[in-house]
């Protein structure tokens, strides 16, 4: 008899990971991005199958949506009664799906386990590092992240089983259109830039190409920017476009970042700190945090020629896969 699992997942990045995937498994979306743009359209945009189960956790404040995804996550488990609960990342719902299966005594899968930027100010790395050591099974994308948990003394078995966003980065990027015009491709979405988006913009309006700026729902503009094009949400086969005819990507996401140096792109990240530390250090991310003058300079900055050899072959899901059905 096959194993029960859910897979908890609540954030864009989290649908496109969970799609590479093949568990048969139940799939509950926690409601933590409620914006359609960001959600519903994700799963009609790519035809993944719609989740068993969704949830209205799209709290902004963090202690009412982590109330909120313990309790909801937890009456799910309690009903389905499953033998593992699969996390993805590092956002809240991670994390939520985490904790409700540890208080539940289901063991913990935590898939992209050992990722650390080292700011524990940041609530992701807050997330990933609870959930890491919450979990029974963490699957890591590559050997540096194996060699954080065994560091950190992690109880939990951990396996090099490769990027499960590139298995579904290389499913999508054949359908992406790139863009024909000359343009420059910048996103933000995280907590700690919320309240910095004016200098991050003032810094991409000195830039020497217009910028397309999809805008999150959680960042407000409150002026027109005469170099600096803002779109509502896209989806993620019209980012995946973006990114590909972008002359430069601006961005404060980890998962953009990865699809960036995988397209041979420039990519600045508007972050001091990153948990992929090696694209720094060979050069293909500069760290421009928000500080408007580094983003201004970027197009300065002296960019490797040779493209980054990452090592990913698209098969992540399937070690996955294979492990946890022999558990």
């Amino acid at each position: 008899m096959g194993r029960k699992i859910v897979t908890i997942v609540g954030t864009r990045p989290q649908f496109i990971k969970a799609a590479a995937l093949d568990l048969d498994d139940i799939l509950v979306h926690t409601g933590q991005h409620y914006d359609y743009g960001l959600s519903k359209q994700i799963w009609d945009g790519l035809k993944l199958r719609e989740p068993n189960f969704v949830l209205g956790c799209g709290y902004e404040k963090t202690t009412h949506q982590f109330y909120c995804l313990i309790r909801e996550i937890a009456l799910v488990l309690e009903e389905k009664q499953p033998d593992y609960v699969v996390v993805i990342g590092d956002c809240n719902s991670t994390l939520g799906g985490a904790l409700a299966a540890n208080f539940l005594k289901i063991p913990v899968i935590h898939i992209e386990a050992g990722l650390r930027c080292f700011d524990m100010d940041m609530p992701e790395e807050r997330n990933r590092k609870l959930t890491d050591h919450l979990a029974l099974v963490n699957f890591c994308i590559d050997h540096k992240s194996k060699f954080q948990l065994i560091a950190e003394r992690s109880l939990g078995k951990a396996y090099v089983v490769g990027d499960l966003l590139y298995d579904s980065f290389l499913n999508y990027v054949s359908w992406a259109k790139p863009m024909a015009s000359d343009y420059y491709l910048a996103t933000v979405h995280r907590e700690a830039n919320v309240n910095h988006i004016d200098e991050i913009l003032e810094g991409l309006e000195g830039l020497d190409k217009k910028v397309i700026f999809p805008k999150h729902p959680r960042i407000k503009v409150d002026r027109d920017y005469e170099n600096i094009e803002i779109t509502e949400p896209v989806d993620y086969l019209t980012m995946l476009s973006l990114q590909a005819g972008a002359d430069m990507i601006f961005t404060d996401s980890g998962g953009i970042q990865r699809e960036a140096v995988w397209l041979g792109k420039r990519c600045v990240l508007l972050r001091d700190k990153t948990e992929l530390g090696q694209y720094v250090l060979y050069g293909h991310v500069f760290l421009a945090g928000h500080d408007k003058e580094k983003i201004a300079g970027a197009v300065s900055h002296e960019w490797p020629e040779i493209p980054y050899d990452h090592g990913q072959d698209g098969k992540a899901g399937e070690r996955i896969a294979e492990i946890i059905h022999a558990l």
